[in-house]
């Protein structure tokens, strides 16, 4: 009743389901499965090896007299103990199965059904929930008051209309910030004091960028034109270059005539510096 190596040939389903049993139990710990979880790969080998090792079992073979000689016949007969391992095969392979296809529909790879049996502990006591932004600065990478320590390039400077000369600064950001803003034009307008400007890299109203204007709506409240968090007309006014907000220490817009080629761009007026 050997299966290897006289009886390797794949002339049997359950031959089948063995071997890729097999395969699916050593893939997880030899290759990268990014689109399903692991674990579930891992135990629906187990199920499709304990069915193969089921029927594996429960062969016989029946001699019979035929033309004068014996034929040897191959059947299959289960006992207690196949039907019980073939049971247990079928339950993990359709749950798992099941546990595959629930979470590729909700697009959430890493819960399998089994996923508990090898979560670790410190995965609990390790968890930090996401922090609560309290603050408008909370929302960025960089520090804002701390702007001068990234080292801006000095572009030029200019008087303003009191007489004040203005020094400008230009820093080019490691990371997007609000999913969108990649480079910074930093006006010194006072001792310390400095209005900076964020340039969008598109024409786009990201979530971060959404989220950033309810916070900042539920803080101070309506615009000077009654304008707050995103809606829907909004998305019809960006593409028209006609999207804006303006607070006292906050102006976004996406004017088709600003030196950011009509992308969106948002200014944090009075920043003052440590």
């Amino acid at each position: 009743m050997n299966i290897w190596p006289n009886n390797l040939k794949l002339d049997s389903w359950w031959k089948v389901f063995l071997l890729i049993g097999l395969v699916l139990i050593v893939i997880p710990f030899f290759a990268k499965i990014d689109f399903i979880n692991p674990i579930d790969v891992f135990i629906l080998g187990v199920g499709f090896v304990l069915i193969g090792i089921s029927f594996f079992m429960s062969i016989i073979y029946v001699n019979k007299f035929y033309c004068n000689g014996i034929l040897q016949i191959e059947k299959t007969s289960h006992n207690k103990l196949s039907i019980s391992i073939l049971a247990i095969g079928i339950i993990l392979s359709m749950i798992t199965i099941s546990s595959i296809l629930i979470n590729r529909f909700n697009s959430n790879k890493d819960m399998g059904i089994f996923s508990f049996l090898f979560r670790k502990e410190e995965e609990d006591t390790l968890y930090v929930p996401k922090m609560q932004k309290e603050n408008v600065e909370d929302f960025f990478k960089i520090t804002l008051k701390e702007i001068m320590d990234y080292q801006p390039t000095f572009t030029h400077s200019e008087v303003n209309a009191v007489g004040r000369e203005v020094k400008h600064y230009n820093l080019r950001l490691k990371e997007l910030e609000l999913g969108l803003f990649y480079e910074l034009d930093i006006a010194e307008v006072g001792e310390r004091e400095y209005n900076i400007t964020f340039k969008g890299r598109n024409n786009s109203i990201t979530k971060e960028l959404s989220d950033f204007l309810e916070f900042y709506t539920n803080k101070y409240g309506l615009d000077e034109m009654g304008y707050g968090k995103i809606e829907q007309t909004d998305y019809h006014y960006i593409g028209s270059h006609l999207f804006s907000r303006m607070w006292k220490n906050l102006i976004i817009d996406n004017n088709s005539m600003n030196e950011n080629n009509g992308n969106i761009e948002m200014t944090v007026l009075g920043i003052k510096s440590k």
